[in-house]
């Protein structure tokens, strides 16, 4: 399996193109799951071009909530691949939304309960937050257990205990402050992405557990 950072707000390669929102694609042997879509269609694209990465592959889409900076790139995407796709998505989504969503493909609808779509790969349900932000995450339980998360709004260590210990926790923490936690949930490597407060704390704190991240991050599983 691997993990490939397709858009994030910073990039660890040249002629790669930086922008503020997330997605990744992982790819495990004929599977592929694009995992959000960043805010603007023709730069993913173009990051996707430059990344040498197939989306005609991609049978899944798994979008965490409904913030421009996760779904933004979504129609370019979707004019690409050219194949119908399951969406992988909250029932939270808007009903416009759904619809929209519907001419491309099947819609898999998760709850407030874990969701296992395909054999290993789980949806943890969407969770709530004080301001009404539902979301969920992706959770991969292969050789390795591994966590995916959007912006993680429902605070990304909630997410941690829902899920289980995990080997690798990669995404959006958001504001999250509790880096200490981290550590007694994730036991191998923490990859801070897109909109994390904290980034350089963590990678400061668990610099030996922690690795930079951005566009053109490719993890081997």
């Amino acid at each position: 399996m691997r993990i490939t950072v397709l858009y994030d707000n910073e990039t660890l390669k040249k002629g790669l193109i930086p922008s503020h929102g997330f997605s990744s694609l992982i790819e495990d042997e004929n599977l592929s799951i694009l995992f959000d879509t960043g805010w603007n269609g023709p730069i993913l694209l173009k990051n996707i071009e430059k990344l040498q990465k197939d989306l005609s592959k991609v049978k899944y889409i798994f979008l965490s909530h409904q913030h421009w900076d996760h779904i933004g790139g979504l129609p370019d995407v979707l004019h690409k691949i050219h194949n119908k796709v399951k969406f992988i998505i909250p029932s939270s989504f808007t009903p416009t939304f759904k619809k929209s969503l519907s001419d491309y493909g099947e819609l898999i609808e998760v709850g407030e309960r874990p969701y296992e779509f395909i054999p290993g790969y789980l949806s943890t349900g969407e969770m709530d937050t004080s301001l009404g932000i539902k979301e969920h995450a992706l959770l991969i339980n292969g050789k390795k257990r591994i966590l995916v998360v959007g912006c993680a709004h429902p605070d990304v260590y909630n997410i941690l205990q829902r899920s289980g210990k995990v080997d690798m926790l990669m995404g959006g923490f958001h504001d999250f402050e509790r880096i200490e936690l981290l550590g007694n949930m994730v036991k191998e490597k923490i990859f801070p992405c897109h909109c994390t407060k904290k980034k350089n704390e963590i990678l400061t704190f668990y610099k030996n557990k922690s690795q930079k991240c951005g566009i053109g991050l490719e993890v081997g599983v």
